[in-house]
C-alpha cells in the first residue's frame, strides 16, 4: 500500500500551533483586519517525501515557511521569536501521521520592505516539519 501524506494537514499543524500561542496568523496573507506585528504562514516547496522501497512516499519532510511582519525591525524579530517558540514547543499534531521532528530549516534576516506604506520589516523562517505513518 502506498501512503501519500496530505501535505496541507502539515501546514495547518503549523497554523495551529501559532494560534494556540494566541499569534495573529494569516494563510498567505495578512490576517483579515490585523496591524502588525502578525504573521503569514505559506507551504513552501522542498523535498516532501521519501520512505522504504515499498511505501516510497511513506515519510512527509515538507516545508513551512512563516514570516513575522512588524512596523519596526525589533517588534518583527520579536514576533518571530514568539513564533519560533509556539513552534518548536508544542506537540503538532498531524491527523494519521506522527511528527519525528520540527527543526528550522532555513532563518533568513530581517529585511524592511520600503515599497509599502507605512513600510513594514519582515523577519522569516523555514520550519521542517518531519513525519512518518502513525503505527
Amino acid at each position: 500500500m502506498t501512503t501519500v501524506p496530505k501535505l496541507h494537514d502539515h501546514t495547518k499543524a503549523v497554523i495551529d500551533a501559532l494560534k494556540a500561542a494566541g499569534l495573529a496568523v494569516g494563510t498567505g496573507k495578512a490576517p483579515d483586519g490585523a496591524s502588525p506585528p502578525y504573521l503569514v504562514v505559506f507551504p513552501y516547496p522542498g523535498p516532501p517525501m521519501d520512505g522504504p522501497v515499498n511505501d516510497r512516499y511513506a515519510d512527509a519532510y515538507p516545508n513551512v515557511l512563516v514570516r513575522a511582519v512588524g512596523l519596526t525591525q525589533d517588534s518583527a524579530e520579536i514576533y518571530a521569536d514568539r513564533a519560533r517558540q509556539a513552534i518548536l514547543t508544542a506537540a503538532l499534531s498531524v491527523p494519521g501521521r506522527d511528527v519525528t521532528q520540527v527543526t528550522v530549516e532555513t532563518p533568513q534576516p530581517a529585511q524592511q520592505d520600503n515599497d509599502v506604506t507605512p513600510p513594514l520589516w519582515y523577519s522569516t523562517d523555514i520550519y521542517g516539519v518531519w513525519t512518518t505513518p502513525s503505527t
